[in-house]
């Protein structure tokens, strides 16, 4: 009986962890978890620094969410000061992306196809607005 229930969680964890996700929809996002958890350096996102320098530092945060992703490794986390980021990002690694708050945190995709792209296992997503995505998309 314990073997049955351990290939059903295992079962559940394989398909947990091996997601895609596409958000693409004109919402706020509380959460969206696929696990585990990632626990590495902590990258700054700031729109409020035009100007530079950008490293990515608290002193020094990125302009835009993609350049933190870019400069990201697995198990690191991309903290997003309040604002809004006028882009799209694509998260092909293990993240945690997250936005300081869900209701003044905002990305818009400006009608791009998505605005955010999911395609690494283990990647979070927690406390932003999104808005428009989508308008652009053209028929298959």
């Amino acid at each position: 009986m314990k073997k049955t229930y351990l290939s059903i969680i295992m079962t559940l964890l394989f398909f947990l962890t091996t997601t895609s996700m596409v958000v693409s929809e004109n919402t706020q996002i509380q959460s969206i978890i696929m696990i585990p958890t990632p626990t590495g350096n902590t990258i700054y996102v700031d729109d409020d620094n035009t100007h530079g320098p950008w490293n990515g530092t608290i002193e020094y945060p990125y302009q835009y969410i993609h350049d933190g992703v870019n400069h990201a490794v697995n198990g690191d986390t991309v903290f997003v000061l309040n604002g809004e980021y006028y882009e799209h990002v694509l998260l092909n690694k293990t993240l945690q992306l997250l936005g300081e708050n869900p209701s003044s945190t905002i990305i818009d995709g400006t009608s791009h196809e998505f605005i955010i792209a999911i395609t690494a296992d283990g990647a979070t997503v927690q406390n932003f607005t999104m808005q428009n995505s989508g308008a652009g998309m053209k028929d298959a």
